[in-house]
């Protein structure tokens, strides 16, 4: 099961466990967007330490596509294991008009965000 949690701060965190399907991915980047739009963020922190990678590279580049059309003009911080892993998902998100960085801890995340 993949579950979301969600925070309000000075920035939005969305806190993911468990293994997510595509889909369950694509519709975290719909709740982002929601969200940001109905509340007015601009910064969020997604917090994806307890996921496994699950999706292939092609999957990370339609994530990635989607995440930066659809959260255009926020700033997102991804906190993984290894911020390495997504290196797909961060330049199509980029290429698409997003702002989206990856982080190996909440600290570098949040300053970044500031």
């Amino acid at each position: 099961m993949f579950s979301v949690g969600i925070s309000r701060a000075s920035h939005l965190l969305l806190i993911c466990t468990g293994a997510p399907r595509f889909n369950d991915f694509m519709a975290l980047v719909d709740l982002a967007a929601a969200l940001s739009r109905r509340e007015g963020w601009t910064r969020i922190l997604v917090d994806c330490v307890s996921v496994p990678a699950t999706f292939d590279p092609d999957e990370l580049v339609s994530i990635g596509q989607y995440a930066g059309a659809t959260l255009g003009g926020t700033r997102v911080a991804i906190v993984v294991p290894d911020e390495k892993r997504y290196d797909a998902t961060r330049s199509a998100a980029n290429s698409a008009g997003g702002r989206l960085r990856y982080f190996t801890n909440h600290l570098d995340a949040a300053h970044w965000l500031m």
